[in-house]
């Protein structure tokens, strides 16, 4: 019975890695496995660090690509406050990211 719980706890763990280089140990098997657990729960971004995006197409509508999403990764991106947990990771985080001229001081930029 133990060996089933801490393989129920393995997988519930690699559901919550918002960020794939946090993994351990990093391997293709684990990163393969979070990718997987992750899709499973409709969690469907990962990060690689904060630079990069892994998305899994779920062929279906997701309630965290609505623009009420949106306005939550636009609120983050314009809050001066540093106290606050981060949201997951997100295309819309990691646009907001870009339009800061690779994680300058938030301020618009213009191209």
């Amino acid at each position: 019975m133990k060996r089933q719980s801490t393989i129920l706890w393995y997988y519930q763990r690699l559901e919550s890695v918002n960020d794939l280089t946090t993994l351990s140990p990093l391997s293709d098997d684990a990163i393969i496995s979070c990718i997987r657990e992750r899709s499973l729960s409709d969690t469907i971004y990962m990060g690689i660090s904060r630079s990069a995006l892994v998305n899994i197409n779920p062929h279906k509508f997701m309630a965290s690509n609505a623009n009420s999403a949106l306005h939550k990764y636009t609120a983050e991106h314009h809050s001066t406050s540093n106290d606050k947990e981060p949201l997951p990771p997100h295309i819309f985080q990691l646009a907001n990211d870009t339009t800061t001229c690779g994680g300058l001081p938030k301020t618009r930029a213009s191209f």
